[in-house]
């Protein structure tokens, strides 16, 4: 796996600010106007990238009968054609259920899309609140106390829990306990550089130092924790488990340059970062709950 970071500086020769005129009105606060006042939009000179009419990634093929579709690889011109492009190619406009079962034929290639909003993990925003105490008590169970018993993953007795917190893969039942509170979460920053702490999903396979995350290549900064993908994500993105060609994970975790440096050279659009994969582990929730959910209380 690999992972990339682009960014431009808000002044940058690609994107050019435009005021809008009608913006500032209806705001209801100056923060508010200054945001829905404002709109980026392509510099007169900046040429837009061709795009794979199937992905949208960088298209450098072109159709070599009507030139005006484009493609990423071989492989999409092929599946843009038998989609629904053999029959519209050289035609000055498709008709419209053509174009349209066309264009479905290529959505289902495609992961469907979903629109992601951001907001305050429900810990933060309780804590943001002024229920301090409370969280403070909260992280402390996380941390300390954790009860596997009350964890509602496998309901054992507490006469089956004996000797449970060498049992369990601590964890893992915290991972449980935060993502119950955010069953649909799939994607976690890190807000400020004393949360950077992952949420593991696993006591083993952490990320251990230099070896698995490596100092920035361009500067030498360490890097640091900035934000994970969970495993709900491959929910959304309805990838099937049982298919041994799918991609899995437990969770994603991504660390980057704080610098966010960038290359001395212009033409260096992206800079690379480190990317770890976390995985379950094949114990989980420890041998001993998975004896007691069948009846057997050895």
């Amino acid at each position: 796996m690999r992972v990339f970071r682009s960014q431009l500086p808000e002044q940058n020769q690609i994107y050019v600010l435009q005021e809008s005129e009608d913006g500032a009105d209806s705001a209801e606060d100056e923060d508010t106007a200054a945001d829905s006042n404002v709109s980026w939009s392509l510099a007169e000179n900046v040429k837009p990238a061709r795009q794979c009419a199937v992905c949208g990634l960088l298209g450098g093929k072109a159709c070599s009968k009507c030139h005006h579709r484009v493609y990423c690889s071989r492989g999409h011109q092929v599946a843009d054609w038998n989609a629904g492009h053999r029959v519209q190619c050289g035609q000055a406009r498709s008709p419209a259920p053509e174009a349209a079962a066309h264009t479905r034929k290529l959505q289902l290639m495609l992961y469907p899309e979903h629109v992601i909003s951001s907001e305050e993990d429900e810990d933060e925003g309780q804590q943001d609140a002024g229920n301090e105490d409370e969280e403070s008590d909260d992280e402390g169970e996380d941390n300390e106390g954790i009860k596997p018993e009350s964890m509602a993953i496998v309901p054992v007795t507490d006469e089956r829990v004996e000797d449970s917190e060498v049992d369990v893969d601590r964890a893992f039942l915290l991972f449980q306990r935060r993502i119950q509170k955010n069953p649909d979460q799939v994607i976690r920053y890190t807000r400020s550089s004393d949360q950077n702490e992952p949420l593991f999903v696993s006591d083993t396979g952490k990320p251990e130092g230099r070896v698995d995350i490596p100092d920035c290549e361009l500067c030498g900064a360490a890097r640091e924790f900035e934000f994970q993908i969970m495993p709900q994500m491959l929910n959304f993105l309805s990838i099937s488990s049982t298919d041994s060609a799918s991609v899995d994970w437990g969770t994603l975790l991504v660390y980057t340059c704080p610098s966010n440096c960038s290359s001395a050279e212009p033409a260096a659009t992206y800079a690379p970062e480190a990317i770890c994969r976390q995985n379950f582990s094949s114990h989980g929730i420890g041998e001993k709950y998975v004896r007691a959910m069948h009846g057997d209380d050895s």
